[in-house]
């Protein structure tokens, strides 16, 4: 664990206003005690403080040698248990020779020669210390002086102080006027509004979880507390604040995730009047822990090429790229714009992909990708061209227009016409200024077709305890669908994702959550909610696997990490081809993991639970009309080569334009002489035969011949009751 030392204080700058990092920590001077002892005869002794040697404070002192061996103090089987160092703080004149100090194991070192220099020796792990000792050999007339001895345990809590002495003596219609004698400041405004100073500027806070103040009334009796973000969170003003001693709850005010991305914590004079306060201490308080820290996992989908470590033209440089790359107007990011020698070989692809996963509030930048074209003279071998949202890009037909990007997404350029890529420039040519910053996090090639980045996202979670901005806003990111825990080092850990399909891979008793945790390989309860998004493991199982859908018509489709049985309350079908306007299907006993099927199911809703299970990536349904399965959000768009049809309200529907599909749902296509809408009048083959050219009319139940209802055809004569009114029997023999 990151310690912080209480009395190795550091000076922490943070927009241009000075803060002391440092701990509360204990600090137990050694005293004389009974089993301490200072050798007098030994040594001439000269106090330094207190100006009168006593044995509470002995070792404040020079110790002049007079010859031979020698202790300036010793102290047998010290009691050190609890305490993380013992602590020596010396000067030794310049050649002096060696001064020697006992460890905790019964071995000895030199202490270094120099000015307040200070030696630290490790108690972790020790419990007495045995013969604690600065001692020298034989150095007559030589002195050391030892400023302080001391048993050291580290505390619990970090600190961040305003250097108060440090504040700008104006600022934004109010003054601050330093009191060296009394280590206090007046402050004061002018104004009711605009009339605040900086007391911390940008950074990441999100490891401390209070503002402690220490105020006195002067002509005014409260203030306000002003905190801004970089992140596009509004300001936020906390107002009375009362003068005296107080320490204010940061996540009453602000969230986690906005504490990570301060732009400014300002002292900020009362809205209602002007006057002045008198300032003791500001400072910011924590308990130290190595926070859980996240990081996003971004990986080339499966069929691209991943720009990291492609190979580059002429003198075939390997392009290392780092990902993800905050952009801006002006960066330049891989190869060299102006030189072919460090671009890259795109012959063989189409399109170029950038996923973008945060953009700043406003944010409208280009980015510029340079490629170039070697059959044309060089006045005219450089392109610049532009990246568009993926959704809509076939529409783009000039891609040297500028297009801008504005929010996260995927972002693709069609670079099927050049052969060389040359690297990346935030902005356009033509605008100057701050156009925003945008992540990158993932750069792809793919031939053919826009492949879209999944939605679903991976993180890596590495740390103790709960607490970091990153770890909040991965777990609140809807799309987070594995967070790989396996790095926390904490125990019995409760984190609760926005998303309640992601699973957590980690280490036995490392987390307190009781589902959709995997331990070795296996999930002990994986129960998946219907329309949020879902990936599973690499290899998992899962010993006890639940889903259920809710309000839904009779029909519908579904795909699933987990083989699933028809059942009483839901009946899988495969789609077998299409005859004029009607699906013809077959019943399904067993649907094998990841295969998307057609359900039919009674009173609006369905459960599927299954045990011991091994789940599964989507995968293509096995039959003469393929159903395309998906456990995340997909939008089904519009093709020129053939229909798409995703279910809706009892029938199948062909996309005109774009279908929002639900995730553990499926879509398939067929050839564009397809109808618009196609019917799924039943669930048996040998009924969708038998109403052939009955125009609109639908099967809306089977009864066995003594009337029961039965949810299939069953061997013997079945009753079949249309939509018309009318009957039909079929015998299934």
């Amino acid at each position: 664990m990151k310690k912080i030392l209480l009395l190795m204080v550091a000076l922490l700058t943070l927009g241009g206003v000075n803060a002391v990092k440092a701990e509360r920590a204990t600090k137990t001077p050694l005293l004389l005690l009974r089993n301490g002892v200072i050798n007098t005869n030994d040594f001439d002794i000269a106090p330094i403080a207190p100006s009168t040697l006593t044995a509470d404070n002995l070792y404040a002192a020079t110790f002049t040698s007079k010859g031979g061996f020698c202790n300036t103090f010793k102290y047998e089987n010290l009691d050190v248990s609890g305490y993380d160092k013992a602590v020596v703080k010396y000067t030794i004149e310049e050649g002096n020779g060696d001064w020697e100090i006992n460890l905790p194991n019964g071995q000895f070192t030199a202490l270094p020669i120099g000015t307040d220099q200070e030696y630290e020796i490790s108690l972790k792990d020790v419990d007495s210390y045995g013969d604690f000792t600065v001692f020298s050999w034989n150095h007559s007339g030589k002195s050391i002086t030892i400023s302080e001895v001391y048993l050291f345990k580290e505390g619990t809590t970090k600190i961040l102080d305003v250097d108060l002495s440090a504040l700008p003596e104006s600022s934004e219609n109010t003054s601050w006027a330093w009191n060296s004698s009394t280590s206090t400041g007046t402050f004061t405004w002018t104004a009711e509004s605009w009339n605040s100073t900086e007391l911390f500027g940008a950074g990441d806070y999100s490891a401390y979880t209070t503002l402690n103040l220490v105020t006195a009334a002067g002509t005014a009796d409260h203030f306000r507390i002003i905190m801004k973000f970089t992140n596009g969170t509004g300001q936020v003003t906390i107002t009375p604040v009362a003068v005296g001693t107080q320490s204010i709850k940061l996540t009453d005010y602000v969230s986690v995730i906005d504490l990570a991305n301060v732009s400014t914590i300002r002292l900020s004079g009362a809205g209602d009047c002007t006057g002045d306060i008198t300032v003791s201490s500001v400072y910011l308080e924590g308990p130290i822990a190595t926070y859980i820290e996240a990081t996003l996992v971004c990986e080339a989908p499966a069929g691209t090429t991943d720009l990291n470590g492609m190979t580059g033209s002429g003198n075939n440089v390997v392009w290392n790229v780092s990902y993800p790359k905050d952009m801006t107007t002006g960066t330049e990011w891989c190869g060299n714009i102006d030189r072919d020698e460090k671009s890259v070989d795109i012959t063989k692809y189409d399109y170029l992909h950038f996923v973008v996963t945060s953009a700043s509030q406003g944010a409208n930048l280009g980015v510029r990708v340079f490629v170039s074209d070697e059959e044309r003279d060089d006045n005219a071998k450089r392109h610049c061209l532009y990246p568009h949202p993926i959704k809509g890009c076939d529409k783009v037909d000039n891609w040297e227009a500028f297009s801008a990007i504005t929010g996260t997404g995927t972002y693709v350029v069609k670079i099927s016409d050049y052969p060389l890529l040359r690297g990346f420039k935030g902005g356009n040519s033509w605008q100057d200024g701050n156009a925003g910053t945008v992540r990158i996090s993932q750069v792809y090639l793919s031939s053919g077709e826009p492949v879209e980045y999944p939605s679903a996202k991976t993180y890596v979670l590495v740390g103790e305890v709960p607490g970091s901005g990153s770890l909040a806003a991965a777990l609140a990111d809807e799309n987070g669908a594995i967070y790989d825990a396996t790095g926390v080092t904490g125990t019995n850990l409760e984190l609760t994702p926005a998303n309640p399909n992601a699973i957590f891979v980690a280490n036995e008793g490392a987390l307190a959550n009781n589902q959709n945790v995997c331990v070795n390989g296996n999930i002990n309860i994986l129960r998946l909610t219907d329309g949020h998004p879902f990936k599973a493991p690499a290899g998992a199982t899962a010993s006890n696997a639940y889903y259920s859908r809710e309000n839904m018509n009779k029909w519908g489709t579904v795909c699933l990490p987990y083989a699933v049985t028809s059942s009483e309350s839901a009946q899988f079908y495969s789609i077998d081809g299409i005859d004029g306007d009607v699906l013809k299907v077959t019943a399904l006993d067993n649907v094998p993991a990841g295969v998307p099927a057609l359900v039919n199911v009674t009173n609006g809703a369905f459960a599927v639970r299954a045990q011991g299970v091994t789940l599964s990536d989507v995968k293509v349904s096995n039959s003469t009309t393929p159903l395309y399965g998906t456990y995340e959000y997909k939008d089904i768009t519009a093709d020129d080569a053939a229909n798409y049809y995703a279910i809706s309200n009892n029938q199948f529907v062909q996309a005109t334009g774009n279908i929002e599909l639900g995730a553990f749902r499926a879509y398939f296509t067929a050839p564009k002489s397809s109808p618009a809408n196609l019917r799924i009048p039943a669930g048996e083959t040998t009924a969708i035969e038998a109403l052939t050219g009955e125009g609109d009319v639908t099967v809306v139940g089977i009864y066995s011949a003594n009337g029961a209802q039965q949810r299939s055809l069953q061997k013997g004569i079945n009753v079949i009751k249309l939509s018309n009114g009318k009957t039909q029997k079929v015998l299934v023999k």
